[in-house]
Parts: C-alpha cells; structure tokens; sequence
C-alpha cells in the first residue's frame, strides 16, 4: 500500500507537539571549559644566561677534544698557567692595597689590566685558529669526497668499455663462425655427402604462412568420421539426433 497521499512527519505533528514547553536540556548543552589553563610553576624552566654560557663552553670543549685531542691538552695547560697567572697578579694587588697610596691604585689598575688584556687576545688567537682548522678540516673533507666520486665514475666507465668490447668480441666471433658455415654448405667439394644425396642445405628463405597456420582446432573437418558407419546407439537423445 503507497504512502504517497500520507502527510509528512511535520504537518502530521500539527500543534500537538509541545516540547519546546519543556526545561529540560541535554548535557552537552551545558557550558564546559569556563576555565583558561595557565601554566604552573614547574612548566617552564627558566635557565639564567651565566648556564646556558657554561653550557655552551662545554659543549665547545667536547666538540674540540673530539677533532683535536692533544691540542686541547695544550689549550687547558695554557689556560692553567693564565689563571696562576692571574692570581698572581691579584696577589700583588693586595699586596699593593696594604701600603696604599694613588701610585698604588694606578699600579693597581694597571697589573689587573693588562693579564685580562692579555688573556682575552690569547683566547681570540685560540678561536681563530680553531676556526681555521674546522675550515681545512672542512675543504680537505670536500676534496677526499670529489675524488673518491671521481674515482668510482672512472672505474664505472672502464667497466662499461670492457664490457662493450666484449660483447663486440663474441658478435665478431659468431658472424664470422656463421659465414664459414655458410660458406661450407655452399660449395659442395666440401660437402659431397649432401651433394651426392641431392640434399642441398642452402640458406633457407623465410615462407609466408598462413593465418591460421598454428591454430589448435584447425582441419577438424578430416578426423570426423562417417555418419553413415555408426552403430548401435543405446541413448534416446543421440539415436533422435542421427535419425
């Protein structure tokens, strides 16, 4: 039976429906997240600029033993003799303090200067160099690469040479083998027994064929046998068939 002459599920509720009279709501209408998440305390960790520094010497100073070792050995030893160097130095300028005086604090100002002056263009000439040595480091990588390529393209092209010439090696070798044949067959002096036989191997000439030449079903026409020599057929549906 249709329901095609039936109203539709609106215009059948009509005014009865009366849930928009009701209070009740579903819990996925309530509001969620009023709360904005601010980070804790523990979150982020906050590291002073003196930290990040010695973290970042150490990790020069292990990049540096790792290519140089014994250059390293020296740069610790001239470190070394710089700090005794400098404590030294702060000796006197105590010394100096307790006999004070203004030639005492210039003499002062001056020992304390010229130690630092003197380390800080030491570890200049020290970053120079070490930047000197990653760049040769760096160009003599490059250029063991460069040959190493070259090297493997040049063996890779005498293999193809080789390999050329032996293939036109053995296509020599086989035409020449198949003319001498040829040639053999040919002359019948050196092949009187084919000649005596009539049996003339000669270089065959490609014959066309037909179509259906290597069809599996062809000339089925010549296996059927006579209808007219069949025997006794004990089958309805054949016995029907042949009479």
């Amino acid at each position: 039976m249709s329901s095609a002459h039936r109203p539709t599920w609106e215009p059948a509720k009509g005014k009865g429906d009366i849930a928009h009279l009701s209070q009740a709501f579903s819990k996925h209408s309530l509001p969620a997240q009023t709360k904005l998440k601010f980070r804790k305390p523990g979150d982020v960790q906050r590291r002073s600029v003196a930290e990040l520094k010695a973290e970042l010497e150490v990790g020069e100073k292990k990049a540096k033993i790792a290519r140089n070792p014994d250059a390293v050995q020296d740069s610790d030893s001239e470190m070394q003799a710089k700090r005794l160097k400098l404590d030294d130095s702060a000796q006197d300028i105590d010394a100096d303090e307790d006999l004070g005086g203004e030639a005492t604090a210039k003499g002062k100002q001056r020992i304390t200067n010229e130690p630092i002056l003197e380390a800080n263009a030491d570890d200049d000439d020290d970053d120079e160099q070490d930047e000197d040595e990653d760049e040769d480091e760096d160009e003599d990588e490059d250029e063991d690469d460069a040959e190493a390529l070259m090297q493997e393209l040049e063996k890779i092209k005498r293999e193809r040479r080789e390999e050329q010439e032996r293939r036109e090696q053995r296509d020599q070798v086989q035409d020449q083998m198949t003319r001498e044949e040829e040639i053999a067959r040919g002359n019948p002096l050196l092949n009187l027994e084919n000649a005596l036989h009539g049996d003339n191997q000669g270089p065959k000439m490609p014959q066309a064929q037909r179509w259906d030449e290597d069809l599996i079903f062809r000339n089925q026409a010549i296996e059927t046998p006579d209808l007219t020599k069949r025997g006794f057929v004990n089958d309805l549906t054949r016995t029907f068939s042949i009479y």
